[in-house]
């Protein structure tokens, strides 16, 4: 795990220098993580967007008993804020699938918890890339 202390050292050596990073272990990702742009600073539209997107996902996560298999987290400027609510999905195993998504509503979080998270299948609609 990269911790504040390994920043510098991990992008001189792997990001600037193209070395493998040999001082840590990489970690394998074992849940899905959910990141979604809470930037207001750009454009008001993530900065009202993320929170109720966060805020829905994490109940519905208790809800399902998936508190320790799907994170969420809020994350600053991924561009694009016309697309609000702008989410990125990384998942184990996706195959590929690991996505960003636009014009999420809260309508959305049911569909990308049983589509994407449940079943690793794209959902179209919202698909950015």
């Amino acid at each position: 795990m990269l911790n504040y202390l390994d920043v510098d050292s991990f992008v001189e050596d792997v990001i600037v220098s193209g070395k493998p990073w040999a001082s840590k272990v990489p970690e394998v990702l074992a849940s899905s993580h959910v990141f979604i742009c809470a930037h207001a600073n750009r454009d008001k539209r993530c900065g009202v967007c993320g929170p109720v997107l966060i805020e829905k996902f994490e109940e519905e996560i208790e809800t399902r008993g998936l508190k320790d298999q799907v994170f969420v987290r809020a994350c600053s400027h991924i561009k694009g804020h016309r697309y609000a609510g702008n989410i990125i999905i990384f998942s184990p195993d996706a195959e590929g699938k690991n996505c960003w998504y636009g014009f999420v509503s809260l309508d959305d979080v049911l569909e990308m918890l049983d589509q994407h998270i449940g079943k690793r299948e794209i959902v179209d609609r919202l698909w950015r890339g």
